[in-house]
């Protein structure tokens, strides 16, 4: 589509129909959203001693992050002892319409 100002998206749905496309605007407008959505949610991750065994697993760090977070909770049996900080998880996203 060279020239096209129209930005394909692609689409791993095992039916036929077409991938949607999005203008370069359209584009521009929903990464800020998503940004403005990330700041006004802003995540704080919260110390060891705020977690309590009844909001289960959650996502564990050790500072400064140089690897990607844990999941689990300090319970488990193959809890690896070091992280300091957790954050809950993240909301599960919508399954695609054709979901059944």
């Amino acid at each position: 589509m060279p020239g096209s100002d129209a930005i394909p998206v692609s689409d791993t749905r095992s039916d036929t129909t077409a991938a949607p496309e999005y203008t370069r605007e359209e584009m521009r407008e929903a990464c800020q959203n998503n940004y403005n959505a990330g700041k006004a949610a802003k995540l704080v991750a919260r110390p060891l001693d705020e977690w309590d065994e009844d909001m289960g697993d959650v996502l564990w760090f050790m500072f400064p992050i140089e690897k990607a977070p844990w999941v689990g909770t300090p319970l488990d049996l193959k809890w690896p002892g070091h992280h300091t900080h957790w954050t809950p998880l993240p909301p599960m996203p919508e399954g695609p319409d054709n979901a059944e």
